[in-house]
C-alpha cells in the first residue's frame, strides 16, 4: 500500500510530475490481482495531491480515484520493491523551509514550469508569514527582520517570473533572525484598560 514519506534519508527514485505510473499485480480483494495507477494532481494555489486508482479485475473498468489532501510540494517515489510512495515537503518552521528549498533545488527538473511558479509563490507567502509570526509571537522588530528576508524574497519572485532554478541561491540567516527575538517575550499578556466615566 502507498504511504506518504517525509524527509527520509534513504536513496529515492523520484518520478517526474505530470506522469501516471502503473503498478501491476496489485492485491485486490481475496486472491485477485490488478493494476494500480499513481499520479500527482496539481492545482494552482492549492498545491499537489496524490491520486490512486485501481482497475476492477472483474469488469476491466477503473474504480473511482482516491485522492489525498493537498500539500505544498509532492513527488512520487519509486521504491526498490516496486511500490510507489509520495514524498511531501511543507516548508513548516525554519528547518522545514531549509529542507524544502534544498528539495526544490535538487528535484527542480522533476516539476513542470507552472508547478515551479506555484511553489515559489507559496514560499513567498510562507516567508512573509514567518516575518509576521516572529514579530507577533517573538517580539522581533519588523524593520530589522525585513533586510534578512529581502534577498530570499527577491530570488523567489525571480523564480516565479523566469522559471529558473535559483532555489540553491536562497539562504536565510536563521541565527541573525533568532537573535532578534525578545527574551521572555509573551504575546499573550493581558492588558487592562481603565475607563473613567465622564
Amino acid at each position: 500500500m502507498s504511504t506518504t514519506t517525509h524527509n527520509s534519508e534513504a536513496p529515492k527514485n523520484y518520478l517526474p510530475s505530470g506522469e501516471t505510473h502503473k503498478v501491476e499485480n496489485y492485491p485486490y480483494g481475496f486472491k485477485l490481482k490488478t493494476d494500480k495507477f499513481y499520479s500527482i494532481e496539481f492545482k494552482n494555489k492549492k498545491g499537489f495531491r496524490l491520486v490512486q486508482q485501481t482497475m476492477n479485475p472483474k469488469t476491466d473498468k477503473l474504480n473511482k480515484p482516491k485522492k489525498s489532501t493537498y500539500s505544498p510540494v509532492m513527488l512520487l517515489v519509486a521504491a526498490e520493491d516496486g511500490k510507489i510512495k509520495a514524498h511531501t515537503e511543507d516548508f513548516y518552521g525554519d528547518d522545514g523551509i531549509d529542507r524544502g528549498l534544498k528539495f526544490m533545488a535538487d528535484k527542480f527538473h522533476n516539476f513542470l514550469p507552472e508547478e515551479i511558479k506555484s511553489v515559489a509563490a507559496h514560499v513567498v507567502m510562507v516567508l512573509k508569514g514567518d516575518i509576521y509570526a516572529k514579530a507577533t509571537y517573538c517580539g522581533s522588530d519588523v524593520k530589522k527582520l525585513m533586510p534578512l528576508y529581502e534577498e530570499a524574497l527577491a530570488t523567489l519572485v525571480k523564480i516565479f517570473k523566469t522559471g529558473e532554478n535559483l532555489w540553491s541561491d536562497i539562504s536565510l540567516d536563521w541565527e541573525a533572525i533568532e537573535a532578534l527575538k525578545v527574551p521572555d517575550f509573551n504575546p499573550f499578556v493581558k492588558t487592562t484598560h481603565t475607563f473613567k466615566a465622564s
